[in-house]
């Protein structure tokens, strides 16, 4: 079996982010913060990867990085991405389970600022500004 014969279609990665969306909120809610992310290793390894520049798994791409950010912000005493704060991410992941949903653009301003994956620079120009700096 190839990696690529393993990858789940877009339809059925956002239907899976949209459960483990909301069960992660519902967990954070409960205050069973250990279950955040329990599915997030499973998912990343099957997920369509024809790119955040793929307009179609655009939201996806936003709502990966949005879980791993809440993963990580749950394993560093929910520090590091202001202006969200601990109680905002269950309502967040509602926000991006709508969105996914009704087959949308994430629109919510916050997560669109911390999760949209942004352009990189080739590795030689990003190398070369280390050493120009010198």
């Amino acid at each position: 079996m190839t990696a690529e014969s393993t990858m789940l279609t877009k339809t059925a990665a956002r239907d899976a982010l949209v459960v483990y969306l909301l069960r992660d909120a519902a967990a954070h809610e409960s205050g069973k913060y250990e279950l955040i992310g329990e599915a997030y290793d499973d998912l990343d390894v099957v997920m369509p990867r024809g790119g955040p520049a793929d307009p179609d798994e655009r939201p996806l791409f936003i709502a990966l990085s949005f879980w791993d950010g809440w993963i990580d912000s749950r394993n560093h005493r929910w520090l590091f991405y202001e202006p969200i704060t601990e109680r905002d991410w269950p309502n967040l992941a509602r926000s991006i389970a709508w969105d996914l949903t009704h087959g949308r653009e994430i629109t919510n301003p916050i997560v669109r600022s911390h999760f949209t994956p942004r352009p990189r620079k080739p590795l030689w120009a990003r190398i070369r500004s280390i050493f120009s700096k010198r």
